[in-house]
């Protein structure tokens, strides 16, 4: 009976998780940009800016994504939307007012590249199969042969403990995968805006900013979608979505050294 019971249980977290990050993912845009009561940064009163997007979707070959703001003195960024058809591109009031426009540039040229490289998609199915393996695999350990109490008391601890070690390795392989889409939009930043070294000098700007700062209506579920970590700094292990700033900026000047070496 137990175990029928939760192998029920799993079943239906499967179904709704399933539900979840489908619901997310094809609402993104909407769902994020209400969440963080973001509202549209118009040609009028941000004309640079929109002259930066509309020029690096041109190169990305992205259709232009729509620009919004957040009010929140957290320097920071975001892109959502499931599709380049339907993106967003979201930025703070402070980034604009303590970035310059080159550095601005390259956080949007950031932002562009996760458009264009569909990773809200990638990432969407990522945490879906981590839920999917928690409730499938001590599913299949509750469902092996065997019914005497010892034996299905037996099969519940086991399960117990597999659904915690695979929570654990689906959290890491998901923060991993987080990890390499963000140096990937970082080098990606660098190709579009031809200027690697101001994504670096603003991601810099940033990490000194924000010290001991938590940008409102952050959490674990919308945290990988910023540009930078939303709590103001960076764990330096295996579950942190967002790389060490040191490092994401040692990379970009490496790539300017790199681009600067092949004009030559």
């Amino acid at each position: 009976m137990a175990i029928g019971l939760l192998t029920g249980i799993l079943a239906g977290k499967v179904a709704y998780d399933a539900i979840t990050h489908f619901i997310d993912f094809w609402n993104s845009d909407e769902y994020f940009l209400k969440e963080f009561k973001a509202v549209p940064l118009t040609p009028v009163n941000a004309p640079e800016q929109h002259a930066m997007v509309e020029r690096l979707a041109q190169r990305a070959e992205v259709p232009v994504p729509r620009l919004y703001v957040i009010d929140d003195e957290f320097p920071n960024a975001f892109a959502v939307g499931r599709d380049p058809e339907h993106a967003a591109i979201c930025v703070t009031k402070a980034l604009i007012c303590n970035l310059t426009l080159e550095e601005q540039e390259g956080i949007l040229g950031h932002e562009m590249t996760h458009i264009k490289n569909k990773d809200i998609l990638v990432l969407t199915a990522a945490a879906f199969m981590k839920d999917f393996a928690v409730s499938v695999v001590p599913g299949a350990v509750i469902s092996t042969k065997g019914n005497t109490t010892k034996t299905n008391n037996n099969k519940v601890a086991i399960a117990a403990v597999t659904m915690l070690g695979t929570l654990i390795m689906g959290s890491v392989l998901e923060q991993a995968l987080s990890r390499d889409r963000e140096f990937a939009a970082d080098k990606g930043s660098g190709e579009l805006t031809g200027a690697p070294e101001k994504l670096a000098e603003a991601l810099e700007k940033i990490d000194r900013l924000t010290t001991n700062m938590v940008m409102r209506g952050a959490n674990d579920r919308n945290a990988h979608l910023f540009l930078v970590c939303p709590a103001g700094f960076n764990f330096k292990d295996m579950f942190n979505s967002h790389p060490p700033i040191e490092e994401r900026a040692r990379r970009l000047r490496e790539q300017a050294r790199i681009m600067g070496k092949n004009l030559q």
